[in-house]
């Protein structure tokens, strides 16, 4: 179908794209090398994170997996903190690229509600598996710091307004009393659970299946959402 190879374009682009922004967590580089010594970092502590929990990576590490002096590392970090909401961050605006392409609700119009859910779910629950060191050690500094607390809220609530426009489109296929209110609620349950199960460890290749299937057959209950067949 070509709306499906529409689909998969958008989610392939996304992952493509370089983002540039300035970053709350960094002091601004002055010049190329200085970006392309960033980028190093931030990749390195990525990459260690996947090894293992981020409060036993050094500094010194990171530096040394990114070929960087722990010098030019403060540079740019002003604590280990500020590197982690780096990492957080552009893992988030990639998050983001890819969910202003697959979200726009005109490219849903003719999509039952049931079909968007199969659709968009497995993508967000992968998202959580494929970073959850990452995510593990940013909800865990976001247990005791409000800027993390802040940051993550306000990138989940993103996703949220999306997802309620496309739902808002088709009121006859939900029998919720509150459309908007129940998809907010719904999704925020989802994304607790989600970071509950990357918390205790539960995310992984063979249970993802499973859980994609419970997140969206409870989503479908609650909203009143007429199941479909997988398409």
């Amino acid at each position: 179908m070509e709306w499906d190879s529409n689909f998969r374009n958008c989610v392939r682009d996304s992952k493509n794209t370089v983002m540039s922004q300035t970053s709350a967590w960094n002091r601004p580089a002055r010049q190329n090398r200085s970006s392309r010594t960033e980028q190093r970092i931030l990749e390195a502590t990525e990459r260690l994170m996947a090894q293992r929990p981020f409060h036993e990576i050094s500094i010194s590490e990171i530096a040394q997996e990114a070929q960087a002096s722990v010098s030019s590392l403060y540079a740019r970090f002003p604590a280990k903190e500020s590197l982690l909401g780096a990492v957080y961050e552009r893992y988030a605006a990639a998050q983001q690229a890819m969910f202003d392409q697959v979200l726009r609700p005109d490219d849903w119009n003719d999509v039952s509600l049931a079909e968007v859910l199969r659709r968009t779910f497995p993508l967000i629950v992968d998202g959580y598996r494929a970073r959850q060191g990452l995510l593990r050690a940013f909800l865990e500094q976001a247990s005791r710091d409000v800027r993390f607390r802040e940051t993550w809220s306000g990138i989940g609530e993103q996703v949220v307004g999306q997802v309620c426009e496309i739902v808002m489109r088709k009121p006859d296929q939900v029998r919720h009393p509150d459309p908007e209110r129940g998809i907010r609620t719904g999704l925020g349950v989802v994304f607790a659970t989600l970071a509950h199960q990357i918390q205790m460890h539960r995310i992984d290749e063979a249970s993802m299946d499973g859980l994609t299937d419970e997140l969206i057959l409870m989503m479908l209950r609650y909203m009143g959402i007429k199941d479909s067949p997988a398409q």
